[in-house]
């Protein structure tokens, strides 16, 4: 507890005196969501902290819902941000990320009640916070049933299938209920109770699926439940250490373990694939310990970590000192919700009835398609074949594999999927995209376009990239996975013509400066920046061609639409969100039409010119 409330006072006095604004727009949370699906990776670490910023002002503020969600949102942008290793921007982020985290505990600390889909490990970091309390005295009977739910007497859920179980069983898990075990129950029975309820929903559907495997494995029904404590059940879980899925896998322990992880392709995410590889790893890590408490222990912190305090306190996880917190939290929370699972009833909370395990057709895809056009040929939609092929992380088969199993809805092949599929047209699918370099553009700026990562195009056999500092103009640049849909959107926004005639081109003076462009086009001067390529310590120098893209001709009809009366003078108070609330317009579009990006500021007097279309 001291820690937590040492990280308040230190890292984030806000949470007690909230700062003012230093200028009138000051953006409102809706905005800022908005802003993080607009921003380019360029502007991205600004508006995050930007976010971060404003949370942390409006903590205790709104409801706990809506500020729970705009860190989840939060944390999803931060966890897609990429850097140059030992680059400054690396340590902004990382300095980032630890700043999100104690902000984040800081703000679950000050609840009554957690929000349901809280990070799980957040909750192993704090639940022993209630250590001064105890069960309610009216408790009598017995804690649990015999069997838990969706395990019965058959071995296996009705729907699911009937598999050979391996012979080597490993012994159950013990039921131990001591003093732990009973705060991290408390825990869930008060401040925690929104998140075990969603977890023993989500239950219903990932217990169906887990236990047979878990089973074929010869490990203990009662593992089930880990999957339960290290992510809820969530097969897109994704923490600060960067593990994945349902099991919570880094990426070198999975691949370890045989599952495929990259960028366009993540088969920890994949229920049944990860659970056999978390069996092969939980069934070492008991060979090892000879305890399944420390086996948990060694599977949250580290085998190497546990061996170290096996060696200098001994064998008995209830008595070893210097555990690490979390760690020290997390067996008694997998305990915790083991017993609450087998009789929910007692606790005070629902369980829903099974669901069945989906029955699926596979189908053997060898080349690089959208996943859009395959949803259409199997007729349902990106939901659905999202939901199927959890694997598939990017919005297309993987470019860089001869071939993938696509799991389609049962009956789809019957339906005519491979009739259809053949028939898609060339513009539909996607394709490798052939980029000539420009002068001025970097890497960074290229990727940004495409939504593709640097070290993805850098990788590539056919680029031959050796330093990603040093691409030379006029090079050509193979950029895998884009849909030809997106190249022409590339295409518009990049590649429009430079006119001098209708000053689409600035021609650099001397003495120009890089602000005094902007304002003489109406442009923020980040979006000149981005526009030229002009990162880093890259200056201007006379005769300099600048791309504007528009500046120019857009400079023109903002003269027009101001003097026929389309525009709104910022009086105190005002917010770029409250303004295109007022007239109508949608945010992106009020900032695009005023070169307004990522940090841009209005101030009291400026005047904007409103977009003719919302």
């Amino acid at each position: 507890m001291h820690n937590i409330v040492q990280i308040i006072l230190t890292a984030n006095l806000a949470f007690i005196a909230p700062r003012e604004p230093a200028y009138v727009d000051k953006p409102g949370m809706d905005e800022l969501r908005a802003l993080l699906e607009e921003v380019s990776e360029s502007t991205l670490l600004d508006s995050c902290e930007l976010l971060l910023d404003r949370l942390i002002d409006e903590t205790g503020v709104f409801e706990c819902e809506m500020i729970e969600a705009e860190y989840l949102a939060l944390f999803e942008r931060l966890f897609t941000i990429e850097t140059e290793p030992g680059s400054l921007d690396e340590a902004r982020l990382s300095d980032l990320i630890d700043r999100a985290k104690a902000a984040y505990a800081g703000y679950l600390f000050s609840l009554d009640e957690l929000p349901a889909d809280v990070v799980p490990s957040f909750i192993w970091d704090e639940i022993d916070t209630l250590s001064e309390l105890r069960l309610p005295t009216d408790m009598s009977g017995a804690l649990f049933d015999e069997q838990a739910p969706f395990i019965d007497s058959s071995g296996l859920h009705p729907d699911s299938p009937s598999k050979p179980i391996r012979a080597e069983k490993l012994p159950p898990v013990p039921l131990v209920l001591n003093r732990q075990v009973e705060q991290s129950i408390l825990y869930f029975r008060t401040k925690g109770r929104k998140v075990m309820q969603l977890w023993l929903d989500r239950s219903a559907e990932m217990v169906p699926v887990i236990l047979p495997v878990l089973r074929e494995e010869g490990l203990p029904d009662e593992l089930v439940y880990l999957a339960m404590v290290e992510s809820g059940f969530r097969v897109h879980a994704y923490s600060w250490a960067h593990a994945a899925g349902p099991w919570q896998f880094i990426a070198p322990t999975a691949r370890r373990y045989g599952l495929q992880v990259d960028w366009w392709f993540d088969q920890r995410r994949a229920p049944v694939l990860s659970t056999r590889a978390a069996a092969a790893y939980l069934r070492d890590l008991y060979g090892m310990f000879d305890d399944w408490f420390l086996a948990m222990a060694a599977y949250n912190c580290g085998e190497n970590k546990v061996k170290r305090l096996v060696k200098r306190y001994g064998g008995d996880f209830w008595k070893i000192r210097r555990m690490p917190r979390q760690t020290r939290n997390y067996v008694p929370s997998y305990l915790a919700a083991y017993i609450i699972a087998l009789n929910p009833g007692y606790y005070g909370f629902s369980l829903p009835d099974p669901v069945p395990v989906p029955q699926m057709d596979e189908v053997v895809i060898t080349e690089c398609v959208d996943l859009k056009a395959l949803a259409e040929c199997a007729g349902t939609n990106m939901k659905t074949l999202n939901r199927l092929n959890p694997a598939l992380v990017r919005w297309c088969t993987p470019p860089n594999r001869d071939s993938v199993t696509v799991n389609l809805p049962a009956g789809a092949v019957e339906a005519g999927f491979w009739e259809r599929y053949a028939s898609i047209p060339a513009e539909k699918k996607v394709s490798y995209v052939r980029h000539k370099v420009s002068r001025g553009e970097t890497l960074s700026t290229i990727a940004a376009r495409y939504g593709v990562p640097q070290r993805i195009i850098a990788n590539h056999p056919k680029n031959g990239i050796r330093n990603r500092h040093r691409i030379r103009a006029g090079q050509i640049l193979v950029i895998p996975g884009v849909s030809p849909q997106r190249d022409r959107l590339v295409q518009s926004r990049y590649d429009e013509p430079t006119d001098l005639a209708t000053d689409r081109v600035h021609i650099v003076r001397r003495g120009d400066t890089l602000s005094e462009i902007a304002a003489r086009y109406g442009l923020s001067v980040s979006r000149l920046k981005r526009l030229n390529g002009l990162y880093g310590k890259r200056y201007i120098y006379p005769n300099q061609r600048l791309r504007l893209y528009g500046g120019g001709g857009e400079s023109v009809s903002r003269t027009n639409r101001i003097a026929s009366g389309a525009s709104h003078v910022v009086m105190s108070g005002d917010s770029l969100w409250s303004i295109s609330r007022k007239y109508g317009v949608s945010l992106s579009a009020l900032r695009r039409e005023n070169g307004l990006e990522g940090r841009s500021l209005i101030r009291p007097g400026q005047r904007l010119v409103i977009p003719t279309h919302k």
